[in-house]
């Protein structure tokens, strides 16, 4: 968190980009509201960024583990002009939103023997911002395993409604394999949302193996 503290954010408004500390939510000098854009990372690299290091020209901070703030939330993000197979279904299930993250843009990282990578930063993932106080911003909600013990019958219902709702349109992308990992199943609330997909591979997951997870749930569910 003293990492992210330290860090300045440039307002928004054009004609004030004047930096403020993170803990504000308003520009000091023009009084924008200064959003808190926390991006969740993608690609070859993304696990071996370290909490304080900035990338992308002081652009991006690591605020926890591939997790970013944009300190220039005002600016274009930066997208390379040929995307990867593997972020396609992020573009094509936007429809789906807020259970799946977004696009936001990529960066660069230039590592050692002159290799450069691309990461992809997604917007929208289930990562707290500010609204339960700044010691939870920069971490990401909690999985579903966790909140479905204490969950009420309602709530446990309607996640699984929701995982029903986003398997065919997923298995059509060929993503429905994110919904049988309970670890990138996080929930909101009443809500569940997805911090990435993971590609189905050479063998498509078959429904039997959503109704095996469901099972292992059926333990500790408080339905009927």
């Amino acid at each position: 968190m003293t990492n992210q503290l330290a860090a300045k954010i440039v307002c928004q408004n054009p004609e004030c980009q004047a930096p403020n500390p993170v803990s504000h939510n308003f520009c000091a000098h023009c009084r924008t509201a200064i959003p808190k854009v926390y991006l969740w990372t993608v690609g070859e690299d993304a696990s071996s960024l370290k909490v304080g290091q900035m990338l992308a020209n002081n652009r991006y901070i690591v605020v926890n583990s591939r997790v970013l703030l944009d300190t220039k939330p005002g600016w274009q993000p930066e997208v390379v002009e040929r995307v990867p197979e593997y972020i396609t279904p992020y573009l094509r299930l936007i429809g789906h939103r807020p259970h799946v993250p977004q696009v936001y843009g990529s960066i660069s990282l230039n590592r050692s023997g002159r290799r450069t990578t691309t990461l992809w930063l997604l917007e929208k993932a289930p990562i707290y911002s500010e609204g339960l106080g700044a010691a939870f911003a920069g971490r990401l909600m909690p999985e579903l395993n966790e909140s479905w013990k204490t969950a009420g019958s309602m709530r446990q219902l309607n996640w699984l409604w929701q995982i029903a709702n986003l398997w065919d349109s997923m298995q059509a992308e060929g993503v429905n394999k994110t919904l049988l990992h309970p670890e990138v199943l996080r929930v909101e609330g009443g809500l569940l949302r997805t911090i990435e997909f993971m590609p189905n591979g050479e063998t498509p997951p078959k429904l039997a193996e959503l109704g095996k997870l469901w099972k292992m749930w059926q333990k500790q569910a408080r339905i009927g």
